[in-house]
């Protein structure tokens, strides 16, 4: 998708691309949503969770780099809904 704010062409993903490019860039699966014995990363789980926090919140990547353990809410103090 494609958009124009101030003179700048802006892009970006829909969701269920974004989604896809999760699993099979940064998960370690394969087009067929079954994990790819080839993938070599080592920090799947760490980079996907960066990555969608940063899609969630749209926080900058130095900003969120900087981000420590004692400034995430514990979950008990989260509102609304969430998966148990």
């Amino acid at each position: 998708m494609r958009a124009r704010r101030a003179g700048h062409l802006i892009e970006w993903l829909p969701p269920e691309t974004y989604r896809f490019w999760l699993d099979v860039g940064l998960r370690g699966f394969g087009p067929d949503e079954l994990l790819d014995e080839g993938f070599r990363g080592r920090w799947a789980s760490r980079n996907s969770l960066f990555s969608d926090v940063m899609v969630r919140t749209g926080t900058r990547l130095p900003e969120q780099a900087h981000v420590t353990v004692v400034e995430i809410p514990l979950p008990s103090v989260l509102p609304g809904h969430r998966r148990l």
